[in-house]
């Protein structure tokens, strides 16, 4: 009965830290500065000029991910600054602006390497943003 016991509580530690490394992991990835590099933007509501304006503002911004899980998302008009936390259960990051009670966008991470990431940004079933963005060195 010992035995088994012990057993359950090695397989809780275990996986515990396993969750662990993958957060540390993922956070270490995304923790840094990053320019958007190309945006895909999808939106079923809103005229093809718009569309192509979004893009063309999308593609300015620029991302800083800190540690202590700060953001700020800046481009040529705007500067927003906030905190972001990761969802291993969503792969995504959660971002929220400072002052508001509520996270602003959820950015699914579709793809990654040590340089880039494509988050995916979806608001219903018809409208979708991929933006792939590189780290700056």
């Amino acid at each position: 009965m010992r035995n088994i016991k012990a057993l359950f509580i090695l397989a809780g530690v275990i996986t515990f830290m396993g969750c662990q490394n993958l957060e540390d992991k993922t956070d270490k990835l995304i923790i840094g500065k990053w320019k958007v590099i190309k945006v895909e933007a999808n939106f079923s509501d809103v005229s093809e000029e718009l569309e192509s304006s979004y893009q063309k503002v999308a593609m300015d911004n620029k991302y800083e991910f800190n540690k202590e899980n700060s953001y700020t998302i800046t481009n040529n008009e705007n500067k927003e600054e906030g905190v972001w936390e990761y969802k291993d259960d969503l792969n995504a990051i959660l971002l929220k602006a400072n002052g508001s009670d509520v996270y602003r966008d959820t950015l699914k991470i579709e793809a990654e390497d040590n340089d880039h990431i494509t988050f995916v940004n979806s608001s219903g079933a018809s409208n979708t943003v991929r933006l792939k963005v590189e780290r700056i060195k």
